[in-house]
């Protein structure tokens, strides 16, 4: 999640005036609020606690999705940064699931 904020961040900053205060804040929130989730899931004392809140981070990659392929047709990011930033996404919620399949 560190890696994916750190290269998503200079990426929203290069979007349009009119953009950036709306879908890049929401983006970058986004993504901010899943890395906090998953440190709570990280230092959480019971599994349920753990799960839940991976649960939770689950959902705000799917909402991440939805977002970065909203930039990507409106051109606001290259072909290759929305490659990029997808398959960061794309292994971050592999390791979410793969993480709450444990704990299952």
């Amino acid at each position: 999640m560190f890696d994916l904020l750190k290269f998503i961040i200079p990426v929203l900053n290069t979007f349009p005036r009119n953009q950036k205060f709306v879908l890049a804040d929401r983006i970058q929130n986004h993504v901010s609020d899943c890395y906090e989730i998953v440190l709570t899931a990280y230092y959480a004392s019971s599994r349920d606690e753990k799960k839940a809140a991976l649960r939770k981070a689950n959902l705000k990659i799917e909402m991440l999705r939805h977002y970065v392929r909203l930039c990507h047709e409106l051109r606001l990011f290259s072909f290759k940064q929305y490659k990029e930033f997808a398959a960061r996404l794309d292994e971050v919620g592999r390791m979410v699931g793969g993480w709450i399949n444990y704990l299952n």
